[in-house]
């Protein structure tokens, strides 16, 4: 039976480092899943 994988959010406007951190995730065959959040700013 496989395990459920645990749920990781990031909140976080930049999607290139959101990629380096989920690279790094799948390198090192971790079991959890991200997921990205964005929150939009405002000035």
């Amino acid at each position: 039976m496989e395990m459920e994988k645990e749920t990781i959010y990031f909140i976080t406007g930049n999607n290139n480092k959101f990629s380096e951190i989920k690279k790094l995730f799948q390198k090192e065959d971790l079991s959890y899943e991200l997921k990205q959040n964005t929150i939009k700013t405002t000035e």
